[in-house]
């Protein structure tokens, strides 16, 4: 991806298949942002990252989420979604889909209203950045957020850690509000 590019999906359930023996990289160089209507589906049991410092906004159509399986893990990078709970599966998990989802060193940007979701997120050693874009939002985190690294909390709105096992270390909130469950 060399500049802002929007990628749309034909429908009738389209998604980005991987069939390599590792996972495939997304590469989003810095300042550059990938609009994503595609869902990241599983024909193996390798997924994608993404990676390259820029910003991938996953704006899949409520049609395509049943798709949306394949493990996905964000390096360095931000990962921009506006729906966390259409149901796939029984689960409210919207654009970040129904396989594993893990932040490595990374960001994920909520944009949409007040809403909850049930997805877990997994955290590496690098840590991991939440951010809620608008002040008026709360996104309740009813899915565990865990993994060995440090949680931190930017943008004006409030996250809630709903009652979930959450287990991340030095939590950090540097702009907005962390809720208590």
């Amino acid at each position: 991806i060399n500049g802002a590019s929007t990628w749309a999906s034909p429908g009738n359930n389209s998604f980005f298949g991987n069939g390599s023996t590792a996972d495939l990289p997304v590469t989003i160089p810095t300042g550059v942002t990938l609009t994503n209507g595609i869902p990241f589906g599983l024909n193996s049991s390798f997924g994608f990252r993404v990676v390259g410092v820029g910003t991938l906004f996953q704006d899949s159509g409520a049609g395509d989420l049943a798709v949306f399986r394949a493990p996905l893990t964000v390096v360095q990078s931000r990962y921009r979604v506006t729906d966390v709970s259409t149901a796939i599966s029984g689960q409210a998990v919207g654009d970040l889909g129904f396989g594993t989802f893990t932040l490595d060193g990374s960001t994920l940007s909520y944009g949409g209203a007040t809403d909850a979701t049930t997805k877990a997120i997994g955290l590496t050693a690098n840590g991991a950045t939440i951010e809620i874009e608008s002040a008026a939002t709360t996104l309740t985190a009813n899915g565990a957020i865990t993994g060995p690294g440090p949680l931190t909390k930017i943008g004006p709105g409030t996250l809630a850690p709903g009652r979930a096992a959450h287990t991340f270390t030095n939590p950090t909130v540097t702009y907005g509000t962390v809720q208590a469950a």
